[in-house]
Protein backbone atom coordinates (compact mmCIF):
# COMPACT_ATOMS: atom_id res chain seq x y z
CA UNK A 1 0.00 0.00 0.00
CA UNK A 2 1.28 3.46 -0.86
CA UNK A 3 0.61 5.99 1.89
CA UNK A 4 2.36 9.10 3.08
CA UNK A 5 3.15 9.42 6.78
CA UNK A 6 2.22 12.30 9.06
CA UNK A 7 3.62 12.29 12.61
CA UNK A 8 2.10 14.70 15.12
CA UNK A 9 4.21 16.20 17.89
CA UNK A 10 1.75 17.96 20.21
CA UNK A 11 4.25 19.76 22.44
CA UNK A 12 5.00 23.48 22.43
CA UNK A 13 6.85 25.87 24.71
CA UNK A 14 3.55 27.80 24.96
CA UNK A 15 0.24 28.28 23.14
CA UNK A 16 -0.09 31.00 20.49
CA UNK A 17 -3.19 33.20 20.56
CA UNK A 18 -4.64 31.95 17.25
CA UNK A 19 -3.69 28.26 17.41
CA UNK A 20 -6.47 25.67 17.27
CA UNK A 21 -4.26 22.64 16.63
CA UNK A 22 -3.86 20.02 19.34
CA UNK A 23 -0.86 21.23 21.33
CA UNK A 24 0.05 21.11 24.99
CA UNK A 25 2.83 22.63 27.12
CA UNK A 26 6.15 20.85 27.28
CA UNK A 27 5.96 19.92 30.96
CA UNK A 28 7.60 16.51 31.22
CA UNK A 29 4.97 14.50 29.32
CA UNK A 30 7.15 14.72 26.22
CA UNK A 31 9.60 12.23 27.75
CA UNK A 32 7.00 9.44 27.59
CA UNK A 33 5.74 10.35 24.11
CA UNK A 34 8.53 8.87 21.99
CA UNK A 35 7.98 5.28 23.27
CA UNK A 36 4.27 5.61 22.46
CA UNK A 37 5.02 6.82 18.93
CA UNK A 38 7.51 4.01 18.41
CA UNK A 39 4.88 1.49 19.51
CA UNK A 40 2.39 2.86 16.99
CA UNK A 41 4.99 2.97 14.21
CA UNK A 42 5.99 -0.63 14.91
CA UNK A 43 2.37 -1.60 14.23
CA UNK A 44 2.80 -0.50 10.60
CA UNK A 45 5.13 -3.39 9.84
CA UNK A 46 2.41 -5.75 8.66
CA UNK A 47 0.79 -3.22 6.32
CA UNK A 48 3.53 -3.22 3.65
CA UNK A 49 3.51 0.57 3.31
CA UNK A 50 5.64 2.52 0.86
CA UNK A 51 5.77 6.19 1.84
CA UNK A 52 6.44 8.79 -0.88
CA UNK A 53 6.52 11.56 1.74
CA UNK A 54 6.96 11.93 5.49
CA UNK A 55 5.93 14.99 7.48
CA UNK A 56 6.70 15.57 11.15
CA UNK A 57 4.57 18.46 12.40
CA UNK A 58 2.90 19.84 15.45
CA UNK A 59 3.04 21.44 17.82
CA UNK A 60 6.73 22.21 17.66
CA UNK A 61 9.06 19.33 16.77
CA UNK A 62 12.07 21.60 17.32
CA UNK A 63 11.18 22.06 21.01
CA UNK A 64 11.75 18.34 21.55
CA UNK A 65 15.17 16.83 22.39
CA UNK A 66 17.47 16.89 19.36
CA UNK A 67 17.47 13.10 19.06
CA UNK A 68 13.64 12.92 18.89
CA UNK A 69 13.25 13.40 15.13
CA UNK A 70 16.15 11.06 14.20
CA UNK A 71 14.68 8.35 16.42
CA UNK A 72 11.22 8.75 14.87
CA UNK A 73 12.68 8.49 11.37
CA UNK A 74 14.77 5.48 12.36
CA UNK A 75 11.62 3.73 13.64
CA UNK A 76 9.76 4.60 10.43
CA UNK A 77 12.54 3.25 8.23
CA UNK A 78 12.36 -0.01 10.16
CA UNK A 79 8.58 -0.29 9.78
CA UNK A 80 7.81 0.99 6.28
CA UNK A 81 9.59 1.51 2.98
CA UNK A 82 10.57 5.13 2.51
CA UNK A 83 10.47 5.63 -1.26
CA UNK A 84 13.72 6.66 -2.97
CA UNK A 85 13.83 10.44 -3.20
CA UNK A 86 11.03 10.83 -0.67
CA UNK A 87 10.26 14.31 0.59
CA UNK A 88 10.89 14.31 4.34
CA UNK A 89 9.67 17.50 6.02
CA UNK A 90 9.96 18.65 9.60
CA UNK A 91 8.37 21.73 11.15
CA UNK A 92 10.38 24.09 13.33
CA UNK A 93 10.04 27.40 15.13
CA UNK A 94 12.90 29.87 14.68
CA UNK A 95 13.59 30.34 18.41
CA UNK A 96 13.91 26.61 19.19
CA UNK A 97 15.82 25.54 16.08
CA UNK A 98 19.61 25.33 16.40
CA UNK A 99 22.53 24.33 14.22
CA UNK A 100 22.64 21.09 16.24
CA UNK A 101 19.03 20.36 15.28
CA UNK A 102 19.82 21.06 11.63
CA UNK A 103 22.83 18.76 11.53
CA UNK A 104 21.11 15.89 13.38
CA UNK A 105 17.94 16.13 11.30
CA UNK A 106 19.81 16.35 8.00
CA UNK A 107 21.87 13.29 8.93
CA UNK A 108 18.63 11.41 9.73
CA UNK A 109 17.21 12.19 6.28
CA UNK A 110 15.20 15.40 6.70
CA UNK A 111 15.44 17.24 3.37
CA UNK A 112 12.77 19.92 3.78
CA UNK A 113 12.04 22.32 6.65
CA UNK A 114 8.88 24.32 7.30
CA UNK A 115 9.38 27.30 9.60
CA UNK A 116 6.51 28.89 11.50
CA UNK A 117 7.43 32.53 10.95
CA UNK A 118 3.94 34.15 10.77
CA UNK A 119 5.25 37.74 10.69
CA UNK A 120 8.44 39.79 10.47
CA UNK A 121 6.86 42.52 12.60
CA UNK A 122 7.98 42.15 16.22
CA UNK A 123 4.87 43.88 17.58
CA UNK A 124 2.60 41.47 15.73
CA UNK A 125 4.70 38.49 16.84
CA UNK A 126 4.45 39.57 20.46
CA UNK A 127 0.67 39.95 20.23
CA UNK A 128 0.36 36.52 18.61
CA UNK A 129 2.29 35.02 21.50
CA UNK A 130 5.10 33.81 19.25
CA UNK A 131 8.38 32.99 20.99
CA UNK A 132 10.67 34.38 18.29
CA UNK A 133 11.39 37.78 16.82
CA UNK A 134 12.19 38.78 13.25
CA UNK A 135 15.96 38.59 13.81
CA UNK A 136 15.68 34.88 14.66
CA UNK A 137 14.33 33.91 11.23
CA UNK A 138 17.46 34.49 9.07
CA UNK A 139 19.55 32.70 11.70
CA UNK A 140 17.31 29.60 11.69
CA UNK A 141 17.24 29.41 7.89
CA UNK A 142 21.01 29.85 7.89
CA UNK A 143 21.41 26.86 10.22
CA UNK A 144 19.31 24.72 7.87
CA UNK A 145 21.35 25.66 4.82
CA UNK A 146 24.64 25.21 6.66
CA UNK A 147 23.56 21.62 7.41
CA UNK A 148 22.71 21.00 3.75
CA UNK A 149 18.91 21.32 3.93
CA UNK A 150 18.15 23.54 0.96
CA UNK A 151 14.38 23.07 0.59
CA UNK A 152 12.92 25.69 2.93
CA UNK A 153 9.29 26.69 3.46
CA UNK A 154 8.00 29.54 5.63
CA UNK A 155 4.48 30.22 6.97
CA UNK A 156 3.00 33.70 7.36
CA UNK A 157 -0.37 35.03 8.52
CA UNK A 158 -2.21 38.11 7.27
CA UNK A 159 -5.42 39.78 8.43
CA UNK A 160 -4.34 39.76 12.07
CA UNK A 161 -5.98 42.46 14.26
CA UNK A 162 -3.98 45.68 14.08
CA UNK A 163 -1.85 44.48 11.17
CA UNK A 164 -1.38 47.15 8.50
CA UNK A 165 -0.83 46.66 4.79
CA UNK A 166 2.63 48.18 5.26
CA UNK A 167 3.48 45.59 7.91
CA UNK A 168 2.31 42.76 5.64
CA UNK A 169 4.24 44.12 2.66
CA UNK A 170 7.36 44.37 4.81
CA UNK A 171 6.91 40.76 5.99
CA UNK A 172 6.61 39.46 2.42
CA UNK A 173 9.61 41.47 1.24
CA UNK A 174 11.80 40.27 4.09
CA UNK A 175 10.74 36.65 3.59
CA UNK A 176 11.38 36.80 -0.15
CA UNK A 177 14.81 38.31 0.51
CA UNK A 178 15.63 35.13 2.47
CA UNK A 179 14.85 33.14 -0.72
CA UNK A 180 12.86 30.20 0.67
CA UNK A 181 11.65 27.74 -1.95
CA UNK A 182 8.08 27.79 -0.63
CA UNK A 183 5.85 30.32 1.14
CA UNK A 184 2.46 29.63 2.76
CA UNK A 185 0.31 32.71 3.36
CA UNK A 186 -2.76 32.10 5.48
CA UNK A 187 -5.60 34.54 6.00
CA UNK A 188 -6.37 34.56 9.72
CA UNK A 189 -9.45 32.54 10.63
CA UNK A 190 -10.32 32.93 14.33
CA UNK A 191 -11.07 29.43 15.62
CA UNK A 192 -13.50 28.88 18.45
CA UNK A 193 -11.80 28.15 21.75
CA UNK A 194 -8.58 30.03 21.01
CA UNK A 195 -7.49 33.03 23.12
CA UNK A 196 -7.78 35.23 20.02
CA UNK A 197 -11.38 34.11 19.46
CA UNK A 198 -12.30 35.05 23.04
CA UNK A 199 -10.63 38.47 22.68
CA UNK A 200 -12.59 39.15 19.50
CA UNK A 201 -15.83 37.89 21.03
CA UNK A 202 -15.37 40.17 24.02
CA UNK A 203 -14.81 43.15 21.75
CA UNK A 204 -11.21 43.70 22.86
CA UNK A 205 -10.01 43.22 19.26
CA UNK A 206 -11.62 43.64 15.85
CA UNK A 207 -10.98 42.14 12.44
CA UNK A 208 -10.84 44.25 9.29
CA UNK A 209 -12.07 41.88 6.57
CA UNK A 210 -11.62 44.46 3.81
CA UNK A 211 -8.00 45.01 4.80
CA UNK A 212 -7.44 41.23 4.88
CA UNK A 213 -8.91 40.91 1.37
CA UNK A 214 -6.58 43.65 0.15
CA UNK A 215 -3.60 41.88 1.71
CA UNK A 216 -4.60 38.61 0.03
CA UNK A 217 -4.92 40.28 -3.38
CA UNK A 218 -1.57 42.02 -2.91
CA UNK A 219 0.12 38.74 -1.97
CA UNK A 220 -0.59 37.02 -5.28
CA UNK A 221 1.04 39.71 -7.39
CA UNK A 222 3.88 40.45 -5.01
CA UNK A 223 4.97 36.81 -4.78
CA UNK A 224 4.57 36.27 -8.53
CA UNK A 225 6.92 39.20 -9.10
CA UNK A 226 9.49 37.44 -6.90
CA UNK A 227 9.18 34.12 -8.77
CA UNK A 228 6.64 32.28 -6.59
CA UNK A 229 3.71 30.62 -8.33
CA UNK A 230 0.42 30.16 -6.53
CA UNK A 231 -0.60 26.51 -6.79
CA UNK A 232 -3.12 26.29 -3.92
CA UNK A 233 -5.30 28.83 -2.13
CA UNK A 234 -2.65 29.61 0.51
CA UNK A 235 0.54 28.19 -1.01
CA UNK A 236 3.21 29.55 -3.34
CA UNK A 237 6.38 27.91 -4.59
CA UNK A 238 9.37 28.29 -6.83
CA UNK A 239 9.05 25.93 -9.83
CA UNK A 240 9.39 22.31 -8.73
CA UNK A 241 9.17 23.07 -5.00
CA UNK A 242 5.44 22.61 -4.40
CA UNK A 243 4.81 20.68 -1.18
CA UNK A 244 4.61 17.05 -2.25
CA UNK A 245 3.24 15.99 1.12
CA UNK A 246 0.41 18.52 1.30
CA UNK A 247 -0.45 17.72 -2.31
CA UNK A 248 -1.16 14.18 -1.13
CA UNK A 249 -4.01 15.61 0.97
CA UNK A 250 -5.38 17.84 -1.77
CA UNK A 251 -5.25 15.05 -4.36
CA UNK A 252 -7.03 12.59 -2.05
CA UNK A 253 -4.14 10.16 -1.88
CA UNK A 254 -3.60 7.91 1.13
CA UNK A 255 -1.84 9.00 4.29
CA UNK A 256 -1.31 7.50 7.73
CA UNK A 257 -1.65 9.81 10.75
CA UNK A 258 0.63 8.87 13.64
CA UNK A 259 0.55 10.32 17.15
CA UNK A 260 -1.99 11.87 19.49
CA UNK A 261 -4.46 14.06 17.62
CA UNK A 262 -3.32 12.87 14.19
CA UNK A 263 -5.77 12.08 11.40
CA UNK A 264 -5.40 9.63 8.53
CA UNK A 265 -7.26 8.61 5.40
CA UNK A 266 -6.56 5.42 3.44
CA UNK A 267 -8.13 2.98 1.03
CA UNK A 268 -9.01 -0.38 2.57
CA UNK A 269 -10.50 -2.77 0.06
CA UNK A 270 -13.07 -0.74 -1.85
CA UNK A 271 -13.64 1.67 1.02
CA UNK A 272 -12.14 5.07 1.77
CA UNK A 273 -11.47 5.09 5.50
CA UNK A 274 -10.98 8.21 7.61
CA UNK A 275 -9.70 7.81 11.15
CA UNK A 276 -8.27 9.87 13.99
CA UNK A 277 -6.36 9.49 17.24
CA UNK A 278 -7.57 11.04 20.45
CA UNK A 279 -6.14 14.45 21.29
CA UNK A 280 -5.40 13.31 24.82
CA UNK A 281 -2.13 11.53 25.58
CA UNK A 282 -3.66 9.06 28.06
CA UNK A 283 -6.52 8.19 25.70
CA UNK A 284 -4.00 7.85 22.85
CA UNK A 285 -2.03 5.33 24.91
CA UNK A 286 -5.20 3.29 25.47
CA UNK A 287 -5.93 3.34 21.73
CA UNK A 288 -2.48 1.90 21.06
CA UNK A 289 -3.20 -0.94 23.48
CA UNK A 290 -6.11 -2.01 21.26
CA UNK A 291 -3.71 -2.65 18.36
CA UNK A 292 -6.07 -1.04 15.83
CA UNK A 293 -4.04 1.01 13.31
CA UNK A 294 -7.22 2.88 12.29
CA UNK A 295 -8.86 4.07 15.54
CA UNK A 296 -12.24 5.83 15.53
CA UNK A 297 -12.58 5.02 11.83
CA UNK A 298 -15.51 5.90 9.60
CA UNK A 299 -16.14 4.70 6.06
CA UNK A 300 -16.98 7.59 3.76
CA UNK A 301 -20.16 7.36 1.73
CA UNK A 302 -20.14 8.00 -2.01
CA UNK A 303 -21.72 11.43 -1.44
CA UNK A 304 -19.09 12.31 1.18
CA UNK A 305 -16.28 11.26 -1.15
CA UNK A 306 -17.76 13.33 -3.99
CA UNK A 307 -17.88 16.40 -1.76
CA UNK A 308 -14.36 15.67 -0.51
CA UNK A 309 -13.13 15.63 -4.12
CA UNK A 310 -14.73 19.00 -4.84
CA UNK A 311 -13.56 20.53 -1.57
CA UNK A 312 -9.93 19.47 -1.92
CA UNK A 313 -9.32 19.80 -5.66
CA UNK A 314 -10.87 23.27 -5.84
CA UNK A 315 -8.29 24.42 -3.30
CA UNK A 316 -5.69 23.83 -6.01
CA UNK A 317 -5.20 26.09 -9.02
CA UNK A 318 -5.23 22.97 -11.25
CA UNK A 319 -8.81 22.19 -10.18
CA UNK A 320 -10.90 19.03 -10.41
CA UNK A 321 -10.38 16.57 -13.29
CA UNK A 322 -13.91 16.05 -14.65
CA UNK A 323 -13.09 12.80 -16.48
CA UNK A 324 -11.53 11.31 -13.34
CA UNK A 325 -14.56 12.42 -11.31
CA UNK A 326 -16.98 10.63 -13.65
CA UNK A 327 -14.79 7.53 -13.77
CA UNK A 328 -14.61 7.25 -9.97
CA UNK A 329 -18.22 8.11 -9.13
CA UNK A 330 -20.11 7.03 -12.25
CA UNK A 331 -21.85 10.37 -12.71
CA UNK A 332 -21.15 13.51 -14.71
CA UNK A 333 -19.98 16.37 -12.47
CA UNK A 334 -22.51 18.92 -13.76
CA UNK A 335 -25.30 16.35 -13.49
CA UNK A 336 -24.37 15.66 -9.88
CA UNK A 337 -23.96 19.38 -9.14
CA UNK A 338 -26.13 21.51 -11.48
CA UNK A 339 -25.35 24.54 -9.31
CA UNK A 340 -21.77 24.40 -10.60
CA UNK A 341 -23.00 25.97 -13.86
CA UNK A 342 -24.11 29.02 -11.88
CA UNK A 343 -20.61 29.54 -10.47
CA UNK A 344 -19.18 29.40 -14.01
CA UNK A 345 -21.73 31.98 -15.18
CA UNK A 346 -20.92 34.24 -12.22
CA UNK A 347 -17.18 34.15 -12.91
CA UNK A 348 -16.37 32.24 -9.73
CA UNK A 349 -15.34 29.11 -11.62
CA UNK A 350 -14.33 28.03 -15.11
CA UNK A 351 -13.86 24.82 -17.07
CA UNK A 352 -10.40 24.63 -18.55
CA UNK A 353 -8.64 21.66 -20.15
CA UNK A 354 -11.29 19.29 -18.80
CA UNK A 355 -11.03 20.61 -15.25
CA UNK A 356 -13.42 22.54 -13.02
CA UNK A 357 -11.36 25.32 -11.43
CA UNK A 358 -12.18 28.23 -9.19
CA UNK A 359 -11.14 31.65 -10.49
CA UNK A 360 -9.16 34.06 -8.33
CA UNK A 361 -12.44 35.56 -7.15
CA UNK A 362 -13.87 32.09 -6.52
CA UNK A 363 -10.89 31.10 -4.39
CA UNK A 364 -11.50 34.12 -2.18
CA UNK A 365 -14.96 32.75 -1.32
CA UNK A 366 -14.30 29.01 -1.59
CA UNK A 367 -16.08 28.23 1.67
CA UNK A 368 -19.26 29.92 0.44
CA UNK A 369 -19.04 28.11 -2.89
CA UNK A 370 -18.63 24.76 -1.15
CA UNK A 371 -21.89 25.25 0.77
CA UNK A 372 -23.71 24.51 -2.51
CA UNK A 373 -21.93 21.15 -2.85
CA UNK A 374 -22.57 19.81 0.66
CA UNK A 375 -24.40 16.45 0.72
CA UNK A 376 -27.99 16.59 1.98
Amino acid sequence: MQASIYVHVPFCTHKCSYCSFFSIPRDGKERSYLPLLKKEIEGLKGLNITAPTVYIGGGTPSCMPIEFVPEVLCALKDAVTIAPGAEITCEANPETFTLEHAKAWAKAGVNRLSFGVQSMDDAILAHMGRGHRAKDVPAAIGYARAAGIQNISVDAIYGYPGQSMESWQDTLNKLCDLAPQHISCYCLTPEEGTPLYHQLNAGHLTLDEDAAADMGAYTIGALAARGYTRYEISNYAKPGFESRHNSVYWRRQGYMGMGAGAHGCVRRGGDRLRYCHSDDIIAYEKELASGDPFPNAVVLTKEEMMFEAVMLFTRMVEGLDLTAFQKEFGVDFFTAYPRANYFVQQGLARVQSGRFCLTLRGMEVQNSVLMEFLPD
